[in-house]
């Protein structure tokens, strides 16, 4: 799923959180994913915390 949330942070700040995988859309790290979810409240529990911690401790 796929879902976009308004944000008035700067592009500058944005584009440092997210990766290039050579399509026009580009995908927020992890770490940014969580706590983007974590501060907005939504979707926090669909989430498994253990695959998360496995994918920061790499």
């Amino acid at each position: 799923m796929i879902e976009f949330t308004h944000t008035a942070r700067p592009v500058r700040e944005l584009i440092g959180r997210m990766r290039d995988v050579g399509r026009p859309l580009r995908i927020a790290t992890p770490q940014s994913a969580w706590a983007d979810l974590k501060r907005v409240g939504r979707n926090t529990h669909l989430v498994d915390e253990e695959v998360l911690g496995d994918v920061q401790a790499s």
